[in-house]
């Protein structure tokens, strides 16, 4: 009896100790795995909502270039220009902008339109594009420059995607007589399109507010320029990927932030478990089968031989 239930435990601990083993191992190869799996996916959503806003400043580029290449502006810009010229699309009737300024190469507004789209009503020119309007801004053209920059700037009213295109002929010569500033606020109505787009909620905070905010601090102080996203667990069924927005003078300006379901780590929880349950059912059947062989092939026999050397000592009967 002594020798079964020895035999019986080396087999249980033998198999435990090989179920624990396969379960670290799993847990070890298949975690990471999907990790890296739920980062790729947070970096792709990353880059689908880049690839939205840069659609936003294509578009934003080509109607600049069609406002810039005029003859009609570049005459107006001129030294002595003629009072009664009036610059192109004086009226916001383009619905991709918010935006719109001729400028002139010393930093004087010769006309201007901020426009609310989804109100349909002019608003007060943005002060804050106003103190940067000074000559050697990176944001004015000079009259050598022959092509647009962009990028972003910091308003009251939100986020400003803004083209800076230098004021030349039709024809594309030069030199350039001024800027022309198209843009577009990344407001409500625009984070809602992109979220459209990559079908997850967006939400964008600016970048002092981002650094004490719930839900934005724990990776706003660790984004910078030189690694400007990030993904962060918020639970166990959700993570957010942040994005770094910085401002044309390339200084940090807005925090937006991807909200995105943890399906990857969900799934690899499930396989896990599965192979767990499944390792733990085909251990217990193969213990009971090894069990029982090792008792019937080997133990009971050992156990008649064990009865019969007994009743030998005790009547000497060796028949």
């Amino acid at each position: 009896m002594k020798l079964r239930w020895t035999i019986i435990g080396l087999i249980l601990l033998t198999l435990l100790g090989l179920v624990a083993v396969i379960s670290i191992t799993l847990q070890s190869n298949l975690s990471p795995l999907f990790h890296d799996q739920e980062q790729q996916h947070a970096s792709l959503t990353i880059r689908q909502v880049q690839q939205a806003i840069e659609e936003r400043y294509r578009l934003l580029e080509n109607t600049a270039a069609n406002l810039a290449y005029s003859d009609t502006n570049y005459a107006l810009l001129q030294p002595g220009g003629r009072a009664g010229i009036e610059p192109t699309s004086n009226r916001l009737a383009n619905p991709e902008m918010h935006f719109v300024a001729l400028v002139s190469l010393h930093g004087r507004v010769i006309n201007a339109s901020t426009y609310d789209l989804s109100q349909d009503q002019e608003i007060p020119f943005p002060g804050e594009i106003q103190a940067h309007l000074q000559a050697g801004d990176a944001l004015l053209r000079t009259a050598a420059d022959q092509e647009s920059m962009r990028g972003l700037l910091r308003t009251e009213t939100g986020p400003l995607l803004l083209v800076s295109a230098p004021v030349l002929r039709s024809d594309g010569s030069g030199p350039a007589q001024g800027t022309l500033l198209v843009g577009r606020f990344l407001d409500a109505e625009e984070l809602q399109r992109i979220s459209q787009v990559v079908h997850l909620p967006l939400a964008l905070k600016d970048y002092d507010s981002a650094l004490t905010a719930p839900g934005f601090s724990d990776a706003a102080g660790l984004l910078n320029t030189a690694s400007p996203n990030l993904s962060l667990p918020a639970s166990e069924s959700e993570m957010h990927a942040y994005q770094l927005l910085s401002d044309l003078y390339g200084q940090p300006a807005y925090v937006l932030r991807v909200s995105l379901n943890r399906t990857a780590v969900r799934s690899s929880q499930l396989v896990l478990n599965y192979l767990l349950i499944t390792l733990a059912a085909s251990v217990l059947l193969f213990g009971i089968i090894a069990v029982l062989s090792i008792d019937r092939l080997l133990l009971a026999p050992l156990q008649r031989l064990g009865r019969q050397v007994a009743q030998i000592g005790q009547h000497g009967d060796l028949s």
